[in-house]
């Protein structure tokens, strides 16, 4: 063997460590599976760079044509650069067996024909040494097969670079240096080689592509060191991102949308998701309208073919350094199964709630039943038993033994018993029109259940002093003052027919259960975002004990609980559902001896917003 000093051998001898130093790094991270792909790639630089200066250093055609097949060797890591750029972008699956053998293929049959060149001419069409500044150089003119493979190496580095390129603009800002480095570092030898390729070799002797190797150790260690460049936080990131089930989407200051993970592109559409930078709005107005709130968070609901989706909105501002909004990250999380088992809940609920009801009406309405009918049924047995003493009178005074003076006595017994089967009577006819209110009550009560109300724009003031005018004559011929007070209110929508039934029975009661010579005082007035209808009275009042019940079915004080006032229990229950049925409420304040006050308040916005 013959050998030379070539100055030129000595940076790519010491361009060998940081080689050698960056793969040892990129062996410690050797579980992220790119980085395998990078090994190989480093590995076949290493070797490259090495062969070419040995080959600087032989001075014998046999040994420079030795350590050339060696570069050709080494040249072949380019498959392994497009397979890490595959991988390293996620695009891991289209990497198989039979296509990496296949990529192999190429540059197989070269390193053959390498070896085979004296035989064939298919590489190098003329092969030698000659001198150039007191040093032997390989002197060779290219054959047809060195185009080819030219045109391979550097077609498979172009598709890595598009494919990483790529995948540069589908990244975070914070991750894109971390691809980019890299990229210019591994570009060098690429832009080397074809430099040398375009100059003569009679000019230009000295092979650039391994020099760019060197080069390359500068951005890619850089990269390493400053940017993470084999950490797995980018990998770590798209696995999160692709795994997220709820749609995320990044917009900027303007609502553009600039990403958005797999769920939001199904809900985005698969021609605005290629696009990018579409307005937020072509997705949903609500989205935006959600962003230029005050609100961080909104439920909006979406058709979905034909199905309800309800989705719970969410964002979060991103901001700058100095601290301005320079983005938003929304997401849509899929609440349609919690949603449907709440309302599947809330049915359950509603029907345990309505059976509950149900049972109670029944247990209260047979208790109110179950006292008239006892009675009625005591008050039929007690008539059949005057009736037969009546028959046996009757008889005694057919008897020829019945002296004048005792049929005169048995007459006024008789007449005595006739008076009592005129109060049992009485009493019966009592009873039944105290079934038929009870009756009237709760068909009444069933009816609000399901019925429709009409409302209509009114002047509550001439609706309320045309339901005092009602009641006057009753409360007058009770010796009662009434006095109605009109306030300032809007005209309101109500129902009149229910409303009117609702104010009714306050009113009532109130003549019902105010003394003689009282007073009843019936206002109205304004209270943002109400109307106030007020009835005070100078009555009895009601127990503290009583208050919190007597809007309940059913329910009636002990001392009013009789069959002379008839009283079904079920007047204020009425009187309640009415008003709430108009979206309203009704309270009340009393206490014995002190009178009571109704207030029925009424919402002033239109029935459909209130």
């Amino acid at each position: 063997m013959a050998w030379q000093f070539n100055p030129y051998a000595v940076p790519l001898f010491i361009s060998l460590v940081p080689i050698g130093w960056i793969a040892l790094i990129a062996w410690r991270r050797r579980a992220y599976p790119p980085v395998r792909y990078f090994l190989i790639v480093l590995l076949a630089a290493w070797l490259w760079v090495f062969a070419y200066a040995m080959e600087l250093l032989s001075a014998t055609l046999a040994q420079i044509c030795f350590w050339v097949g060696v570069e050709y060797a080494a040249q072949s890591g380019v498959v392994a650069w497009l397979l890490f750029a595959c991988a390293y972008s996620g695009n891991a699956r289209w990497i198989t067996r039979r296509r990496t053998a296949a990529l192999l293929l190429l540059p197989a049959l070269t390193f053959v024909l390498v070896q085979l060149n004296g035989q064939s001419g298919a590489v190098w069409s003329y092969a030698g040494v000659r001198e150039f500044d007191g040093l032997v150089w390989f002197d060779r003119v290219h054959g047809p097969w060195f185009f080819v493979w030219a045109a391979y190496v550097h077609g498979l580095i172009t598709a890595a670079a598009i494919i990483l390129l790529r995948r540069m603009s589908q990244v975070a800002p914070a991750f894109r240096w971390q691809i980019l480095l890299p990229l210019l570092g591994l570009s060098m030898p690429w832009l080397a080689s074809i430099f040398t390729l375009l100059l003569p070799p009679a000019l230009a002797p000295l092979d650039l592509a391994p020099f760019g190797v060197v080069l390359m150790c500068i951005p890619v260690g850089y990269s390493l060191f400053r940017y993470k460049f084999l950490d797995l936080a980018p990998a770590a990131r798209d696995a999160v991102w692709r795994s997220i089930s709820d749609p995320v989407i990044v917009c900027d200051a303007e609502y553009r949308v600039v990403e958005l993970n797999a769920a939001a592109a199904k809900l985005a559409g698969a021609e605005k998701s290629r696009q990018m930078g579409f307005s937020l709005a072509e997705i949903d107005m609500r989205l935006l309208h959600l962003l230029s709130s005050d609100s961080t968070d909104a439920e909006i609901t979406l058709d979905d073919n034909g199905q309800r989706c309800f989705l719970d909105a969410r964002f979060s501002p991103l901001h700058t350094i100095e601290g301005a909004i320079s983005g938003y990250v929304l997401v849509l999380r899929d609440v349609t199964k919690r949603k449907q088992a709440e309302e599947q809940a809330l049915a359950v609920a509603l029907e345990r709630e309505r059976l509950h009801l149900l049972q109670q009406f029944i247990s209260n309405a047979s208790h109110d039943f179950r006292t008239p009918i006892t009675l009625l049924s005591t008050s039929a047995y007690l008539t059949q038993r005057l009736t037969e003493q009546i028959r046996a009178g009757l008889n005694r005074l057919r008897s020829p033994k019945l002296t004048p003076q005792g049929q005169v006595a048995l007459l006024a017994q008789l007449d005595e018993i006739t008076l009592k089967m005129q109060e049992k009577n009485l009493m019966q006819q009592e009873t039944a029109l105290h079934l038929v209110r009870l009756l009237e009550a709760m068909l009444h009560v069933l009816r609000l259940e399901n019925q429709q109300f009409t409302f209509a724009l009114h002047d509550l003031n001439i609706f309320m002093e045309g339901q005092v005018n009602i009641c006057r004559p009753d409360a007058e011929r009770k010796g009662l003052r009434v006095q109605f007070v009109p306030g300032d209110v809007p005209p309101l929508w109500f129902d009149s027919s229910e409303l009117s039934d609702a104010v009714q029975r306050l009113l009532v009661n109130a003549v019902h259960y105010t003394p003689k010579g009282g007073w009843i005082v019936v206002s109205t007035r304004g209270e943002h975002p109400w109307a106030v209808i007020e009835v005070r009275d100078g009555g009895i009042g009601i127990s503290a004990a009583d208050l919190p019940h007597i809007f309940e079915r059913f329910y009636r004080a002990d001392d009013a609980r009789s069959m002379s006032t008839g009283s079904a229990g079920l007047g204020l229950a009425i009187a309640k559902q009415i008003v709430e049925m108009h979206r309203g409420r009704i309270t009340v304040e009393s206490a014995l001896g002190a009178g009571s006050t109704f207030r029925i308040c009424l919402p002033l916005r239109p029935p459909d917003t209130a």
